[in-house]
């Protein structure tokens, strides 16, 4: 991929809308930034809580851009949510999708891991799930331009960090266990592989979902348009962002203390700015990537220039195929229940 930085031309970019799912803070707030900066038409900041949303967008309206930025309501966790923003989102055409929602959720109030209404792990929920049936939604009704772009926020620990000790679950030792590959990766959706285990790994949980989405991008690459591209990417070592806000205190203090100071001091950290111009480079110069592939930093490092990830089991096509079938059956549903509604309308 060539090193060659900077955006296109204004002016060719005027007439483009992006939507970004978690844009109210961190990662997602600069990355619409950085958008209005480069002269996007419209940004559509696709988050949650509405107050806080309204706020982002009002800090992004005082920089004093052309760009027209928008607010949309939808908690990714809830396949319910995702379905209606889908619905208000028919008959419009987006360029690019930022799926940035995600983070480490710790446990429940009871201290066990949590779950949504419909028995899916929060973690897979809040990170791959949701965005994987955002994605689905869009490019069923023909949101997605023929030329658009997604670019699935994915991590560092998706491939491991020894340095950190995060890795996630081998999930080709988990395949021996649940059967076929598809039923392991729902077990993981459940988080029926943990039912041995006396304590949920946040980290490992976080790197195993992260793992996951970024093979269902390697399936999703092989079934979309001839110009379309999507592409997993790591924003790498991110200082400034909310991933831990839900953690315990360990990992927040590693987030909020360890990673602004002795991590950056070690070269082992960037700017919340570095972290969303990897988005922002994915989605505008597409011909630097390759189609479905998953790229982060080089080697065993969590900065510098993004690479191509060439792990084994990232590159498993047998698993990439398992993750987009799971994740298809988790949603398809939901779309069904979801586009009868709209028919009978």
């Amino acid at each position: 991929m060539s090193k060659a930085k900077g955006s296109k031309a204004k002016g060719s970019m005027m007439k483009k809308t992006v939507l970004i799912t978690g844009a109210n803070a961190g990662l997602g707030l600069e990355t619409a930034r950085q958008f209005g900066a480069n002269g996007w038409g419209t940004v559509i900041l696709a988050c949650r809580n509405e107050e806080r949303a309204n706020k982002a967008k009002a800090s992004l309206v005082a920089a004093g851009t052309k760009t027209t930025y928008e607010v949309q309501l939808v908690d990714v966790a809830d396949l319910a949510s995702v379905d209606a923003l889908a619905k208000r989102l028919r008959g419009r055409q987006l360029d690019a999708v930022v799926l940035n929602a995600g983070g480490i959720p710790g446990p429940g109030p009871d201290g066990r891991p949590k779950k949504t209404e419909t028995g899916v792990g929060y973690p897979f929920a809040v990170n791959v799930l949701g965005h994987a049936a955002l994605v689905g939604r869009l490019l069923r009704h023909g949101v997605l331009a023929d030329d658009g772009r997604v670019v699935f926020s994915s991590s560092e620990a998706a491939r491991g960090i020894p340095a950190m000790k995060a890795a996630p679950h081998d999930l080709r030792e988990l395949v021996k266990r649940h059967g076929t590959r598809a039923e392991t990766i729902a077990s993981v959706a459940r988080l029926a592989h943990l039912a041995s285990q006396k304590k949920m790994d946040d980290m490992t949980e976080y790197a195993t979902v992260k793992l996951i989405g970024s093979l269902w991008i390697g399936a999703l690459g092989r079934r979309v348009g001839p110009k379309q591209r999507v592409l997993a990417v790591s924003p790498g070592a991110t200082r400034g962002t909310e991933a831990a806000s839900e953690m315990p205190a360990a990992m927040k203090f590693m987030m909020a203390v360890m990673m602004p100071t002795v991590m950056r001091w070690a070269g082992m950290s960037h700017a919340l700015e570095v972290g969303a111009a990897r988005y922002v480079e994915a989605v505008e110069h597409p011909e630097r990537f390759d189609q479905g592939a998953f790229y982060a930093s080089p080697g065993t490092k969590v900065t510098g220039d993004l690479v191509r990830q060439e792990h084994a089991v990232l590159n498993d096509r047998a698993l990439q195929e398992a993750a987009y079938d799971a994740l298809v059956s988790l949603t398809e549903g939901a779309a069904r229940v979801a586009d009868a509604a709209i028919a009978a309308e």
